[in-house]
């Protein structure tokens, strides 16, 4: 059982060693980027969580020289990866505000001993690899005393590189907290030293002819712009022997500069892999799937059939065409599916129409709808309800709410297709376009029932919108509620979560991320959370209305004429959203170019939905003039509440549903702006 509680725990690559081989699933589109296999540098941008620092260190040194290889090639050794994370807290005092003059020489220092630090690792990870050459022992070779005596205070082999830079970077450190207490370290530079140290190292065995090193910066955003500058003169300025590489979160404000008077430029100096653009939801469901088949066989809870053991599948790039057969890809799904379970629209309706509270409430809505007509005396809500007809009971609640329906013709329409179900009945139409939004609308009336829309593999999937980390958490925090249940039994069948447990997890992962995780994003995070609370109240409201004239509204369009009025502050948020994710900018249809804010939709991250009992498809959407646009992302408690009135007047909401919540959460907001 405990094993089982760990199942799905590691959800950062901070969790995990360097060497993440077995552990880290390579993309299927890797075999499209040859990252490793040219001498060109790269840009690696996608959203947090979409497994970056992970994808890093699977190209690293640690894991192309992992003794659990069985692969390894002398071709590795001509682009051996350096993963290199910087120090933030270090780098922030690395600055001629703090250092003066010599900022620039103790930044390229500090990144010459991390490089040096690492080469020494790689040698000694290549020295005990399985690679088949017969390699001497490099690192009791002696150092050259002309690099030795002048950089490396006259360590003698290369073997003592490793404390040499332990010592000197502790040095460093205290230095760079004292810098006006003591003379400054001997400044060391990557070049010429890197490029002549590895030369040397080339030199002393044939099969090292070739060898190269590429260092990846993570998390270049981070970086101040002008230490930015220095790294982006590694990238204009390549040498074979050391070429430079940077991952940064998608939309993240950069300097593109370098020290000089030129720009590092696409194409020419760097090639992007958009890790957000090439993964395709076929692929992440196929990882989702191995991610859930591969952990839970490790614990022992479900059968192993289907080789979950084999991790090499997973890791190695010249198995991805065994990896895609359709049939093995199926199995995966089929099993993910069978451990996180999914209700059919059709199945949630039965169980509204059976179960108490939930039928009560429908009763309501249709009540509504038949007082609305002034009809209440000639029909009855069962005249409506058909338990052998769920998803038509449940849609033509909504319908009858609907001023310019006819009780009469829906009626007729209802009895027809309990005997038709014809293609030319309307209701075919209401229950294709309302009936996830009725059944949102019927569970957030009842606060104690979390809507089992929200539960299965395929949902899951949705709701994380690949990102693994929400995926990964989903899945814990399920497995979490079901050890806690009643739903644990003895014996040795496969397990299963139900509906009930996931969608309770997912409301739990949903207030984890709003009330915990986005107010650490940055400097702007307790903004962010103000924006995904009050976006989220107009999306609640527009999902309450009884009629569901405009289901599952979860994105906003800024109106054409209010391009130009947005403010900076606004502005700069909007951006902020997106490199954080909070918000997902989508081109619209049908504009003529994609340049300005007025051309793009903006669609709430959907992990936020179960909070608010709201849609996660991107179905329908709001337009925003300039003020409302101003009211959301920076206006005070009363303007964000006078705009609640609005919507909520413009909607007609039954304000016992949502009208306290929005007001309370509306409250928590002052404080914020």
């Amino acid at each position: 059982m405990e094993m089982l509680k760990n199942a799905f725990t590691k959800n950062r690559a901070e969790y995990y060693p360097d060497d993440v081989y077995g552990r880290f699933v390579i993309p299927p589109f890797l075999s499209k980027f040859p990252i490793m296999e040219n001498q060109e540098s790269w840009r690696i941008i996608g959203p947090r969580g979409t497994g970056k620092t992970m994808f890093l260190k699977y190209l690293c040194h640690d894991t192309a020289f992992s003794q659990k290889r069985q692969d390894i090639s002398i071709e590795s050794i001509r682009n051996i990866g350096i993963y290199w994370r910087p120090d933030i807290q270090l780098c922030e005092l690395i600055t001629e505000d703090w250092l003066g003059k010599n900022w620039k020489s103790a930044f390229l220092h500090y990144l010459t001993l991390i490089i040096l630090e690492e080469v020494h690792s790689s040698l000694s990870n290549l020295s005990n690899s399985k690679l088949g050459f017969g390699m001497r022992d490099i690192l009791s070779q002696p150092i050259p005393s002309h690099i030795s005596k002048v950089a490396l205070d006259c360590i003698e082999r290369i073997d003592d590189l490793k404390a040499f830079c332990e010592q000197k970077k502790f040095e460093f450190s205290i230095w760079l907290n004292n810098p006006f207490a003591a003379n400054p370290p001997v400044f060391l530079n990557p070049k010429p030293l890197i490029p002549m140290f590895v030369g040397y190292i080339a030199s002393l065995e044939s099969a090292l002819e070739s060898i190269a090193y590429m260092v990846f910066v993570d998390e270049y955003e981070n970086l101040k712009s002008e230490q930015q500058m220095l790294i982006n003169d590694f990238v204009k300025h390549s040498e074979t022997r050391l070429k430079f590489s940077f991952a940064m979160k998608k939309y993240s404000e950069v300097n593109y500069k370098t020290s000089g008077s030129e720009n590092i430029v696409e194409t020419h100096d760097y090639h992007t892999l958009d890790l957000d653009n090439e993964m395709t939801e076929s692929f992440f469901k196929l990882i989702a799937a191995e991610f859930v088949a591969y952990r839970l066989s490790e614990v022992g809870a479900i059968s192993n059939d289907f080789g979950f053991n084999n991790n090499s599948l997973l890791t190695e790039e010249q198995q991805l065409p065994l990896r895609l057969e359709n049939e093995r890809v199926d199995k995966l799904i089929g099993v993910a599916m069978s451990v996180f379970p999914s209700q059919t629209t059709k199945d949630i309706c039965i169980e509204i129409l059976s179960e108490g509270p939930l039928k009560r409430r429908l009763v309501k809505i249709v009540e509504s709808g038949l007082k609305l007509h002034g009809k209440d005396s000639n029909y009855s809500a069962d005249d409506f309800l058909d338990i052998s007809f769920p998803d038509a009971s449940v849609v033509l609640a909504a319908i009858l709410n609907r001023k310019g329906q006819n009780v009469e013709s829906i009626k007729k329409y209802f009895d027809d297709w309990k005997v038709t179900q014809g293609k030319d009945n309307p209701i075919r139409g209401w229950i294709d376009n309302n009936l996830h939004g009725c059944i949102f609308l019927i569970y957030k009336g009842l606060p104690k029932r979390i809507s089992p829309l929200y539960a299965g593999f395929d949902r899951f999937c949705t709701l994380a919108r690949k990102n693994m980390r929400h995926f990964q958490d989903l899945c814990h925090e399920s497995l979490m509620e079901y050890l806690t249940s009643d739903e644990v039994k003895d014996g040795s069948r496969d397990l299963v979560i139900s509906a009930e447990c996931q969608a309770k997890a997912a409301k739990r992962v949903s207030e984890k991320n709003i009330f915990d995780i986005v107010p650490t994003f940055g400097v702007n995070g307790e903004k962010l959370k103000a924006l995904v609370l009050r976006l989220g109240q107009i999306f609640e409201i527009a999902g309450a209305r009884y009629s569901q004239s405009e289901p599952e509204i979860n994105h906003f369009s800024i109106e054409s004429s209010s391009s130009l009025g947005l403010n900076r502050e606004v502005n700069d948020l909007i951006e902020s959203a997106k490199v954080w994710s909070v918000l997902f900018r989508e081109r619209k249809t049908k504009v003529k170019s994609a340049c300005n804010l007025v051309d793009y939709d903006y669609v709430l991250n959907p992990i936020f939905a179960p909070h608010f009992g709201i849609s996660y498809r991107k179905i329908r959407k709001i337009d925003l003039a300039t003020h409302d646009v101003d009211t959301l992302f920076s206006g005070t408690e009363d303007d964000f509440s006078k705009l609640i009135r609005r919507y909520r007047d413009k909607w007609k909401n039954e304000v016992d549903l949502v009208a306290p919540e929005a007001e309370r959460l509306a409250g928590t907001q002052e404080r914020l702006f």
